[in-house]
C-alpha cells in the first residue's frame, strides 16, 4: 500500500517523474563509463573497445529518436514512459548478467533505444503545462538527470564496484527502473494523453532550419561531453596517476557542477534570458572548451580543475537547447525533441567511437584537445544559426 501511495505521489509531480525516468534511462552508459576499469579487468576492454561499446548506446538513440518522438507524440506520455522504462529495465538487468563484451554491447544498444524515447516523453509531459514549475526550470531540472546519473555512477565506483562488484550497480538501478514502469502506468490520463492537435506550427520553414542547425550543434557538443563521461575516469587512473576511488570521486564532484549548471541555466531562462537561449549557450560552450584542454595537460590539479570547468560550463548548456525547441512549439514538443536528440545522440555515438581510436593510436592526451575543438565547433554552428535566424533565438 505504501509503495502504491508513493507511486501515485510521484505520478502527480511531473518534474520529478520526468527527471527520474531520464536519469534511469541514461544510467547504463554512465555506469559503464565510470566502472570501465573494473569491467575491463573482468572482460578485457581496451580504450578502443570501450569507445566502440559506448558508442552503440548513442547509435541506437540517434537512429531511433526522431521516429520515437513521433510515436510518443501520437500515443501519449503514459504509454511512452511505460514502454521506455520496461526497455531500460531489461537493458540494466542484461548488463548486470553479461559475461562478454558482445553481451555488454547488445544490452547497451537496448538501453540506447530506451534513451531515444525518454526525452520526447518527458519533454512532452513538461510542455503540457501540468507542472507548476516554470518551463525553463522544469527542463533544467530534467536535463540535470544525465548529470545525476554521472554523479551516481562516479559514486558507484568506491561504494559498490570496489566493494561488492560492478554488476550490483546495474542490478540495483534495474530495480529502480521497474518501479518507474509502475509509476508511469499510474500517470493520470488527462496528463498522459497530451496531443498535438492545437495551433498550426509557427513559421514552419524557419523553424525547421533552426531545429536542424540546433541539432547539428548539439551533435558537436555532445561528441565532447559524452566522451568526457566515457574516458575521464580511465584517463585519470592510467595517465594522470590517480587512485581508482579518487578518479571516481572527481568524476562525481565534477558531474555535480554540471548538474548545478543545468538547473541554473533553466532558472535563468525563466528569469532573464528566456527569449534568447542561444547566446548563453555559445558562451558556455566556449568557456567549457578550456576545461577539456586543462584535463589534457595530465597534471592532477589541472585534471580536477578542468573536469569541473568542462562539466560545469562545457556540458551545462544542454537544458538551453531543450528549452529552445520546446518553448517554440510546446504542443509538438515530443516531435521536436526527437529531432534534437538525434543530434545529441549522433555526437554521443561518434565522439566515443572516434576518440577511442585516437586514444588507442596516438595517446590519450590528444583527444582532450579534440574535445575542446568540438565545443568550439558547436558554438560556431549556433552563431551561424543566430545570424541566419536573426529575428528568433
Amino acid at each position: 500500500m505504501e509503495s502504491s501511495e508513493s507511486g501515485s505521489a510521484l505520478s502527480r509531480r511531473p518534474v520529478l517523474l520526468a527527471t527520474a525516468t531520464t536519469t534511469v534511462a541514461g544510467s547504463p552508459v554512465f555506469l559503464f563509463g565510470a566502472q570501465a576499469v573494473q569491467i575491463g579487468s573482468d572482460l578485457e576492454l581496451s580504450p578502443a573497445t570501450l569507445g566502440v561499446t559506448v558508442s552503440l548506446f548513442f547509435t541506437l538513440t540517434a537512429l531511433s529518436s526522431a521516429v520515437l518522438g513521433r510515436v510518443v507524440q501520437r500515443i501519449g506520455v503514459r504509454y511512452g514512459l511505460a514502454v521506455t522504462m520496461t526497455g531500460s529495465s531489461l537493458a540494466l538487468l542484461g548488463l548486470a548478467l553479461s559475461q562478454s563484451v558482445v553481451q555488454l554491447a547488445f544490452f547497451l544498444a537496448l538501453g540506447g533505444l530506451a534513451n531515444g524515447a525518454v526525452h520526447p516523453s518527458s519533454n512532452l509531459l513538461l510542455a503540457s503545462g501540468s507542472s507548476r514549475t516554470p518551463l525553463g526550470l522544469s527542463l533544467g531540472i530534467k536535463q540535470s538527470a544525465p548529470t545525476a546519473a554521472s554523479i551516481g555512477s562516479g559514486l558507484a565506483v568506491p561504494v559498490i564496484a570496489l566493494t561488492y562488484g560492478w554488476r550490483w550497480s546495474f542490478a540495483g538501478t534495474a530495480v529502480l527502473s521497474v518501479v518507474l514502469v509502475y509509476v508511469a502506468t499510474r500517470l493520470p490520463r488527462a496528463r498522459a494523453e497530451v496531443t498535438a492537435h492545437a495551433a498550426p506550427e509557427p513559421d514552419a520553414a524557419e523553424g525547421r532550419r533552426l531545429l536542424v542547425l540546433t541539432a547539428v550543434a548539439a551533435g558537436c557538443g555532445s561528441a565532447a561531453g559524452n566522451s568526457l563521461g566515457a574516458f575521464l575516469v580511465d584517463y585519470g587512473v592510467h595517465h594522470v596517476g590517480l587512485a581508482q576511488a579518487s578518479a571516481g570521486l572527481a568524476y562525481a564532484l565534477a558531474s555535480a557542477a554540471g548538474l548545478s549548471g543545468r538547473i541554473g541555466c533553466g532558472w535563468l531562462m525563466d528569469r532573464r534570458w528566456g527569449p534568447r537561449p542561444l547566446p548563453l549557450t555559445i558562451a558556455l560552450l566556449l568557456v567549457g572548451s578550456t576545461g577539456y584542454a586543462l584535463v589534457g595537460t595530465g597534471s592532477p590539479l589541472a585534471y580536477v580543475l578542468g573536469a569541473f570547468v568542462a562539466y560545469g560550463f562545457g556540458w551545462a548548456w544542454v537544458s538551453l537547447l531543450h528549452y529552445a525547441v520546446v518553448a517554440r512549439d510546446p504542443a509538438r514538443a515530443a516531435r521536436a525533441t526527437g529531432v534534437l536528440m538525434t543530434g545529441f545522440a549522433a555526437g554521443g555515438f561518434s565522439g566515443p567511437l572516434l576518440l577511442g581510436q585516437v586514444a588507442q593510436g596516438v595517446g590519450y592526451h590528444v583527444l582532450w584537445f579534440i574535445m575542446a575543438g568540438c565545443n568550439v565547433a558547436a558554438g560556431c554552428v549556433l552563431w551561424f544559426a543566430l545570424r541566419r535566424n536573426g529575428r528568433r533565438p
